[in-house]
């Protein structure tokens, strides 16, 4: 797994939901994966559409 660019953020809460840890993003990747994190993870860790998401938390991600 090299470094994946974040192709898309996109909005994950549609109506009520709500989590524990506020708001949640999708974020699209170059590969097509994409996944559901809190906003509060992207903002702790600067991440930003076109900017490379590094293989430490990609790996975060997938579990």
């Amino acid at each position: 797994m090299s470094l994946q660019k974040i192709k898309e953020i996109l909005e994950a809460d549609y109506g009520c939901e709500e989590h524990a840890d506020g708001p949640h993003a999708i974020l699209v990747l170059e590969d097509g994966t994409k996944c559901e994190v809190s906003e509060k993870w992207i903002a702790e860790n600067g991440i930003e559409e076109g900017k490379c998401l590094p293989e430490s938390l990609y790996n975060i991600i997938q579990k």
